[in-house]
């Protein structure tokens, strides 16, 4: 029996201050070329409010470890028939975040106009010395699915394919904390509530980089890929608009749950998605600060 395959590319995300549990949030782990990273909300490394900067937990700690799994698949050969087959593991892991430090960056976050941008991603490859063995992988989403703009310059920005207002998405995620077996997300049906190629305003501040998603969602969800399985897609490249075919699930953003929206926006019922072109921009640019590049260019 198996899973989709989504699911197994989500992870429950638990946070601690020494030995007190602070709560839990989700994330998915996303792959660009041979990288993997855990993508998350910046609210669930920090521990704080993306809007006041205040600490979310009542009693007023931060984390300082973060706790989640990644599904590990393996070629493994068969005695009987001498042929090889993928076997997975789901692997725990725990980080310190005290070790974070501008140096040796544990994770990478971005910085919108005048706000933070709630993306949080964890390069992976350090902690898992698996991923040495050509052989083994990770079960992850993968990345690409954007148009990098001046690639070749420090204005560099990625353009993604978005689905039309009112479609409907999906919303992977660990509400409460709860999970099927320990590993496998809830996926809550929602859709698409403003105008994605189009910012948001609220409390006068502009984002351009979030859409919202009406859902009905928990507590728990924060950093949950928000997935579109349709084929009305569209770009933008000055104002032309052209459709765009579909040729596996597209990820539209990350979710930031209850702690990553205002008071009004909470009230509406409506869920902030930092757009998948965030993700895609702060991995180019963190690369480009850290040496190298792995995005393909073209």
């Amino acid at each position: 029996m198996r899973a989709r395959p989504e699911s197994y590319t989500t992870t429950r995300i638990e946070t601690s201050a020494g030995a007190t549990p602070l709560g839990s949030g989700s994330g998915f782990v996303y792959q660009i070329a041979s990288a993997y990273f855990l993508v998350t909300n910046w609210h669930v490394v920090t521990g704080r409010n993306p809007i006041t900067l205040e600490p979310i937990s009542k009693n007023g700690l931060c984390p300082d470890r973060l706790s989640f799994h990644v599904t590990v698949r393996y070629l493994q050969s068969t005695a009987e028939s001498g042929s090889t087959v993928h076997k997975i593991h789901f692997r725990p892991i725990e980080i310190d975040l005290a070790q974070h430090t501008e140096s040796d960056a544990i994770w990478w976050e971005g910085v919108g106009e005048g706000y933070i941008d709630d993306i949080a991603v964890v390069p992976l490859e350090r902690f898992i010395p698996e991923l040495a063995d050509e052989a083994t992988d990770l079960w992850a989403l993968s990345g690409g699915q954007v148009a990098l703009v001046n690639a070749d310059s420090d204005q560099a920005y990625a353009v993604n394919m978005l689905p039309e207002v009112s479609e409907t998405v999906f919303v992977l995620g660990y509400p409460q904390g709860q999970s099927f077996q320990g590993v496998f997300p809830v996926w809550k049906r929602g859709s698409i509530a403003s105008e994605p190629l189009f910012g948001t305003t609220v409390d006068g501040v502009t984002h351009a980089s979030v859409v919202y998603v009406d859902a009905s969602t928990n507590p728990g969800m924060s950093g949950a890929p928000v997935l579109y399985f349709g084929d009305r897609l569209w770009t933008i490249e000055g104002m032309a608009m052209e459709a765009e075919p579909q040729k596996k699930p597209i990820l539209v953003g990350v979710y930031a749950g209850r702690d990553g929206v205002t008071s009004l926006e909470n009230s509406m019922g409506l869920g902030r998605v930092w757009k998948a072109s965030v993700l895609e921009g702060l991995l180019f640019q963190s690369k480009r600060r850290h040496g190298g590049s792995y995005l393909r260019r073209g």
